[in-house]
Order: C-alpha cells, then structure tokens, then sequence
C-alpha cells in the first residue's frame, strides 16, 4: 500500500515542480522561453452561382494545394481549414475554381438559362487577421471573383 501512495505523491510534486519552472521561465519582463502561436487557421468568406452544380475551390499555400473546398451557397458564408503545419508559415494563398462552367458551349436553346459558374470571395483570413491587396490572374477573374479555371486569385501574407 505505500508503494502506490509514494508513487502518486512523487508525481504530484513532479507536477507542482514543472509548473511552477513553466511559470517562472514565461513570465515577467523579460521571459527565458517564449511561446508563439502559428498561423494555420485559413477562413474564406465566399459565396457560389451554381449552375449544373456547386462550384469547388482549389486552395494552395505557398504553392501547395491543402485544400478543395466546395462552395454550396448563394449567400456569403465562412469556409474554415487548418493548414498542415508541413506547410511552413502561410506566405502566399491562392484560390482558383476547379469546376468552371461554359455558357457558350451550351446548346443555343438553352444558353438563355444558362449562367457560368462564379466563386465570389469578399474577404480572406489568416487567423483573425483580414488579408488585403488580392492580385486576380487569368481570363474573366477578378480580385474578388474568380470564373475561369485559367488563374487564380492571390494574397500575400505578411508583406
């Protein structure tokens, strides 16, 4: 019966020993150990024409692909991933469509119907942080638009 009392109560003081060094090594003025946290939370607020289905955003980071999401929404609404720490810190984010649609390619009777697929992006976050200064590349897309599957839109994160 001692054994598992000493046990217990030489890991409580183990406990209370690591706490109180964590305590002292972070804090005051001028800390020995600081801990920051990384940027990995990306949160898209966007919205969709659908037209035969939803479109699908391409999402590469530092010219990586992390994600693709689908965008099954008239009306803006939030679109959150984590970034896989592999990664590296988040320089660069580039939203593309993967499923465009082409209104000219549809039959002319139905072409009056017929409306291409967008993507419509009204703000980027890295975290809580409101990325600005988006570059379109590519035919019909804009800063806040993308509708060809020829470019992207692109932040640069951090300067």
């Amino acid at each position: 019966m001692t054994q598992p009392r000493t046990v217990l109560a030489a890991t409580a003081v183990s406990v209370v020993i690591a706490g109180a060094a964590a305590f002292f090594l972070m804090s005051g003025d001028d800390p020995v150990i600081s801990v920051s946290a990384s940027r990995n939370t990306l949160r898209f607020e966007a919205a969709a024409i659908e037209y035969a289905g939803w479109p699908e955003m391409r999402v590469r980071v530092n010219g990586e692909q992390v994600a693709l999401i689908k965008i099954e929404n008239a009306t803006r609404s939030m679109y959150e991933l984590d970034v896989p720490g592999s990664v590296g810190d988040i320089k660069t984010v580039e939203a593309s469509i993967v499923s465009e649609s082409d209104c000219k390619a549809a039959v002319w009777i139905q072409a009056h119907e017929c409306t291409d697929r967008t993507i419509t992006i009204r703000g980027l976050y890295v975290d809580d942080e409101k990325i600005e200064g988006q570059v379109a590349g590519g035919k019909k897309n804009k800063p806040w638009s993308i509708q060809s599957e020829d470019g992207a839109i692109t932040w640069t994160v951090g300067g």
